[in-house]
């Protein structure tokens, strides 16, 4: 989806949506049922919420960021196209506002998109929205807060 404005080298080099500190924990992403059942995830979740697990990050503190357990330093992410949908759409994320309302937001943490046409941005937000708010749909739990870090870029209507 993001192909177009990010390149793998680009996100191997930087690396920094796959390290975490402990307070954020939130970020860290979830599994859906069928993501969970890949034979790759084995001992690395753990249960998080109904419909949702979560990947387990062993050691995670607030004095320095904790790689995900599927992140090699010099190949970038081991997952792949088997990586959770929220790794996928990164620095997209699908976030919640007033009454649930589900929305599309863009993260301000990632230096490569910052740079990019924020028209095309919303172009790629549009063109996937289906896609997006399905997902929002079928996993509620999914959708995290909105916050002052991320630039919103599409509400469902």
């Amino acid at each position: 989806m993001l192909d177009k404005v990010l390149k793998a080298e680009d996100c191997k080099k930087c690396k920094k949506c796959c390290k975490f500190f402990l307070k954020e924990d939130w970020d860290i992403p979830l599994l859906t049922e069928s993501e969970k059942n890949l034979q790759i995830f084995n001992s690395n979740i753990l249960y998080f919420r109904s419909k949702l697990w979560k990947i387990n990050i062993l050691g995670l503190n607030n004095k320095e960021k904790t790689a995900c357990p599927f992140l090699d330093e010099s190949r970038g992410c081991i997952l792949r196209e088997n990586k959770p949908f929220e790794c996928k759409i990164w620095p997209f994320q699908i976030m919640k506002r007033k009454k649930n309302k589900p929305l599309i937001a863009l993260s301000k943490e990632c230096p490569i998109i910052n740079n990019c046409d924020k028209e095309k941005l919303i172009a790629i937000a549009i063109e996937n929205k289906d896609e997006l708010f399905k997902i929002a749909i079928e996993y509620p739990e999914i959708l995290k807060h909105f916050s002052n870090d991320y630039e919103l870029l599409l509400e469902l209507d």
